[in-house]
């Protein structure tokens, strides 16, 4: 736990992740870099099915210039959902950008917007069975709804980031 801990702090401190504005990671594109990207309003996002963790999956996001998605509405939220579906004819249980890792019960989202939108399942977030869970997962549970997670899990994920 200490090393993922030590490790988000420094991609936080890399990636500008400070929760006190919201200019989440503008890249210098008018639209988005490739047909990998998919386009929704003022941002672009891609989706990758290969597992990771969320140290990983987040890291992975930096080198492409992005962050892992933020959510910040529940047409977003939708949008995501339809997204990750249309690549593999289901719901999987998907990586988002949302973590607690500095302290309990008080998320943020790795790109550093506000986190003013939240889609928890039902008894959600719960630290199941005492144990840290300090990453956000989408589509978790019959109602397809956000769990927090320990962040070693192996997960496809999301990455975005904003328009110029």
């Amino acid at each position: 736990m200490w090393t993922i801990l030590l490790f988000l702090c420094a991609v936080f401190v890399q990636s500008g992740a400070t929760g006190e504005k919201d200019d989440r990671n503008k890249r210098s594109y008018p639209s988005c870099p490739s047909r990998q990207w998919t386009k929704n309003g003022q941002r672009c996002y891609l989706s990758v099915s290969a597992p990771n963790n969320w140290v990983g999956a987040e890291q992975y996001c930096l080198r492409q210039g992005a962050n892992l998605a933020s959510v910040h509405s529940f047409s977003e939220y939708t949008f995501l959902q339809q997204l990750v579906g249309s690549e593999s004819n289901g719901h999987p249980v998907t990586w988002i950008g949302g973590t607690d890792a500095f302290q309990d019960r008080v998320w943020f989202w790795s790109d550093g917007s506000s986190f003013d939108y939240a889609a928890w399942a039902a008894g959600e977030p719960n630290n199941y069975g005492g144990r840290r869970e300090p990453c956000i997962e989408m589509n978790w549970g019959a109602d397809h709804r956000w769990n927090d997670s320990p962040c070693d899990n192996k997960r496809g994920f999301i990455c975005s980031f904003k328009l110029c």
